[in-house]
């Protein structure tokens, strides 16, 4: 018995070694080519314990036996002779793993079995061994368990689904899928798969109770699961079927005018394979009417840049990543790129602007000082502030910021400021908006919201370029961590005339600081609340403000939110444990909704589940039909000793398919959702008119949203902006549309998406439907 476990130790480790494609799963560097010189790298780690008996083991066996073949050989045949005669195998492996002998065969009838697994051949709860298919019973029911070959598995540890959901390819119990395994296995049977979250097989039944009690939660009285009230996820495929951004996207910016966007990203080969036309570049523009996309290369390394819209629709993207650092590698022909030197270049210090029209980069201009990680927000004058970050990867906290002004190219470097200097290494990726206050403090001077963890400040940039502290904000409690980079997720709520465009500010998720103390980062538990304030500033001054702190369905970090044009917010993607970026674990596929002008306790709704679990470096955005694209995620799982891993620390699963979420008023009836007509003609229009815009559908709208296109990277949209207004009926069909003035800054001059909104009763709320179209605006003075 000794004998056959260190065997199938040894085994499983070379089968996952071979899986791995003889290279380290994090660093992709070479591996010795035969097991016993493994090197103790992370995830060669992961197999060096189970693999030492076995090799020791089988080196016996091979001399007794008089081999002399070297190691590789002789474990080649162990597999194959694994997989030849491993029915004979099967019985003695099983109380090999487990210590106990395999349980009986099951005998047509749950009737006192509850919560008992009956394996047709070789299923156990760490371990599954081979193909096979049993049934797992449940409050009497039984429900049919299929599992896939170990051995092709080597992300987790047990590789099966349930028949009941996955055959029939329909969503068990309200839309939990209990599905695990590899999306290659999975994909062959015309089913998908969750790559990342594993049925614990013994404690089937707990977690179908659990699972049902909670898709239960959240959710209303008399509520069926289907896409009117949860939305839907849909693979956005190209003309060839298939469904590929060229990239992973890790930055995207909305192109005003189109349904394209820019993309950019980081590349480092073999982590991130070479898509066709990507040759050299990190950059691309995405197509998300036709799922195609062009690469348009930047070489000043734009990767952890910060990015916003000028007015003209142009991306101005300041700061990113510097040659010498992870992944800025010189890339030569030599080892995989096409150009002759290295690819990209030190892009810390440089100022870059995509031109909307011609869709093409330029360099224009170089910071004073580097940033990495930096946020940055266009001013209602045109200027652009660009805040904080590092140095570079390992520091020091970069506490300059610096104001560019496009039209002359002029920089203005601040050696610190208040904001910088206090959040300290909080300060990557802050959350940076642009306020609608004027007029305060006698004073027309852009006012900034800065955030970082858990403080911030209400700031207002000068004439002559200085970012002066206004009031400090009320911190958050004590040791919680909430916007921060990849950590929670931030939005300004839609700004409304009704309440004089009093801003709102919400953070969804993080973590709390003192959980890190003693525990991987992988395992640091997600924070179940989030943080709202209305931005009074005669209130703040007085210092009567506080945060609003409200329960969500469920923990959650590194997510993505997306106010949508009715004014709710959208989130997703993320994990429900971790430290956030790439220690982001436990992926969280259901999308939830954010009512805001709902009562607080019933604000949150769970949504529909994703395919496809996106962690670390996801983004999603508003289209100009109102769905909202999602892309992105270049890590697996996050592994510890606690959640079933060796290491801690996460394994590179690069994304590169994009899905469109249509969010529940996407299926209201054709007499609900209305379509502006006309909506492919452009219109100009000035701050404080009227635009008369002609629709079909409902007999009545209630109102429009002037929608900013996003730009957005690290769960942070630095040109999020979505304005409600006022409209007027002007006879059937026909709405006259009321633009917010100048003076109330609620908007930048620039393009913005037009939408009409109507409504319908939806219980005992009122339920906004957006139309299914929009109309490109240019405002101006």
């Amino acid at each position: 018995r000794a004998f056959l476990c260190s065997w199938r130790l040894a085994v499983e480790a070379w089968e996952t070694f071979e899986n791995m494609g003889g290279r380290d799963s994090r660093s992709h560097e070479p591996l010795h080519e035969t097991a016993i010189g493994m090197r103790t790298t992370v995830m060669a780690r992961l197999f060096r314990r189970a693999a030492f008996l076995g090799v020791i083991a089988v080196m016996i066996a091979m001399r007794a036996s008089g081999h002399s073949d070297d190691a590789e050989t002789v474990w080649r045949e162990a597999v194959a002779e694994w997989k030849t005669n491993s029915a004979e195998w099967k019985a003695a492996l099983d109380e090999c793993d487990s210590g106990e002998p395999a349980p009986p065969p099951f005998d047509g009838t749950c009737a006192g079995h509850d919560g008992v697994v009956f394996p047709s051949s070789s299923i156990r709860g760490m371990l599954v061994g081979a193909a096979g298919a049993g049934m797992a019973c449940c409050d009497g029911e039984a429900y049919d368990i299929h599992c896939f070959d170990y051995c092709k598995c080597p992300d987790i540890t047990t590789v099966c689904y349930i028949g009941d959901c996955a055959t029939n390819s329909t969503i068990l119990d309200g839309g939990k899928t209990l599905q695990c395994g590899i999306s290659g296995d999975l994909d062959s049977l015309g089913i998908r798969s969750d790559r990342n979250e594993f049925i614990d097989i013994p404690n089937f039944c707990a977690h179908y109770k659990r699972v049902k009690a909670e898709d239960q939660q959240f959710r209303y009285p008399d509520d069926t699961w289907s896409a009117r009230r949860a939305g839907q996820f849909e693979l956005l495929l190209n003309p060839d079927g298939a469904s590929d951004t060229g990239i992973s996207i890790i930055h995207m910016a909305h192109i005003p005018r189109t349904n394209r966007a820019l993309t950019w990203s980081r590349h480092a080969p073999p982590r991130y394979p070479v898509h066709a036309g990507m040759e050299g570049s990190v950059s691309a523009i995405f197509n998300f009417a036709d799922g195609t996309y062009e690469s348009k290369p930047m070489r000043k390394y734009p990767f952890c840049s910060g990015q916003s819209h000028l007015p003209d629709g142009s991306i101005v993207v300041m700061g990113g990543e510097a040659m010498d650092m992870p992944w800025g590698q010189a890339w030569t022909t030599e080892n995989g790129w096409a150009n002759e030197t290295s690819y990209v270049e030190e892009g810390r210090y440089s100022i870059r602007i995509f031109n909307a029209t011609t869709l093409e980069w330029s360099v224009v201009g170089r910071t004073d000082a580097p940033h990495w990680y930096p946020t940055q927000q266009t001013l209602f004058d045109g200027r652009v502030v660009n805040i904080g970050g590092f140095n570079s990867t390992t520091g020091p906290v970069q506490q300059a910021a610096e104001v560019f002004t496009p039209a002359t190219g002029h920089v203005r470097n601040l050696k610190s400021i208040p904001f910088t200097e206090y959040a300290e290494d909080a300060n990557l990726y802050p959350g940076v908006e642009a306020l609608p206050v004027s007029g305060a403090e006698e004073t027309d001077d852009p006012h900034l919201l800065l955030f970082a963890c858990n403080v911030g400040e209400i700031a207002r940039v000068t004439e002559g370029g200085d970012i002066v502290q206004v009031a400090r904000l009320p911190s958050l409690p004590d040791g919680v961590c909430a916007q921060f980079s990849s950590v929670g997720t931030s939005r300004l709520l839609a700004l409304d005339p009704a309440n004089g465009y009093t801003p709102t500010y919400v953070m969804f998720g993080g973590v709390h600081k003192s959980a890190l103390e003693g525990l991987c980062f992988c395992d640091v538990p997600a924070l179940g609340t989030s943080y709202r304030m209305t931005v009074d500033l005669a209130k703040l001054q007085l210092g009567e403000l506080t945060w609003e702190t409200e329960t969500m369905p469920g923990p959650r970090v590194g997510g993505t939110s997306v106010v949508l044009p009715t004014g709710d917010v959208l989130i997703l993607n993320g994990g429900e444990r971790g430290l956030g970026n790439d220690y982001t674990g436990a992926p969280t596929r259901q999308a939830w909704m954010y009512y805001p002008d709902r009562p607080s306790q019933v604000r949150y709704v769970k949504l529909a589940r994703s395919d496809i679990p996106r962690t670390y470096h996801n983004v999603a955005m508003l289209m100009p039909d109102g769905n909202v694209l999602v892309a992105g995620s270049e890590q697996g799982d996050c592994y510890s000793e606690q959640n079933g891993g060796p290491f801690c620390g996460s394994n590179y699963d690069v994304e590169y398919r994009a899905e469109v979420f249509k969010p529940p008023y996407a299926f209201a009836t054709a007499e609900e959702i209305p379509v502006i007509a006309d909506h492919l003609v452009e219109r100009d229009v000035l701050f404080g008119a009227t635009l008369t815009v002609a629709f079909t559908g409902p007999t009545v709208v209630t109102r429009a949203s002037l929608v900013h296109p996003n730009s957005i990277t690290h769960g942070i949209d630095m040109s999020s902006r979505v304005i409600l207004c006022d409209v007027q009926s002007t006879g059937a069909g026909s709405v006259e549309v009321t633009m917010p003035t100048a003076a109330s800054h609620a908007a930048n001059p620039g393009w913005y998406m037009l939408f009409l909104v109507s409504e319908t009763t939806d219980g005992a709320y009122v339920e906004k439907i957006s139309s299914s179209n929009s109309l490109w605006v240019n405002l101006h003075q």
